[in-house]
């Protein structure tokens, strides 16, 4: 079987890789594919994803070798390498680590993030996006993301899809630190209009 490793932050599961560990281990893939769900056993989310499959714990000697064995790593962070998993005994294994890169977006890019996500940099097999415009931008903005059709996904959020999974109507405040959203200061106070 292939080995997959899915990956959100190593200390909460509450981003697009946990929403794919959780679709993972709930359709026919589960039995065709061993995949793991990389988070620490410390944090409060563990519990909660273990009821959906195998975890390892970051930072272990199973964790370094199933980089090593691993079909694909899925990410929602980006940048992560063989010099972020095994940091100094990173010229020893580099070239034993061969699997697919598959990039689940974090959120959506609002410019052009090219510099530290192009092929050459991130080298994503899959490079997810989250709507038209973001789709369109990789693809086309003066070829500076690198990638070609069949690299590119549109997708959406897979952590969006559990919002809908509640039916209750609520309504959410999010506070903003863009400025364009958050209107002018008002006079002699730090509030914001």
């Amino acid at each position: 079987k292939q080995i997959w490793l899915i990956r959100d932050n190593e200390k909460r599961a509450k981003d697009s890789g946990s929403e794919m560990f959780k679709f993972y281990s709930q359709n026919e893939y589960k039995d065709k594919v061993n995949a793991y769900f990389i988070l620490d056993r410390n944090c409060s989310d563990y519990d909660k994803m273990k009821v959906y499959g195998k975890i390892i714990q970051p930072d272990s000697f199973k964790y370094k070798l199933y980089h090593l064995l691993a079909n694909k790593l899925i990410d929602t962070r980006g940048g992560i390498n063989g010099k972020y998993i095994f940091k100094d005994d990173y010229i020893y294994v580099n070239d034993l680590i061969n699997w697919e890169y598959i990039w689940l977006i974090h959120g959506i890019m609002t410019r052009n993030e090219s510099t530290w996500t192009n092929k050459f940099v991130l080298n994503a097999k899959l490079f997810a996006t989250c709507n038209q415009r973001e789709y369109e931008s990789v693809l086309l903005e003066d070829n500076s993301y690198g990638y070609n059709q069949s690299e590119v996904a549109l997708t959406g959020l897979p952590r969006h899809d559990s919002l809908f999974a509640d039916k209750q109507k609520k309504i959410l405040f999010l506070p903003t630190w863009r400025k364009h959203l958050a209107g002018d200061l008002i006079p002699g106070t730090s509030d914001r209009s």
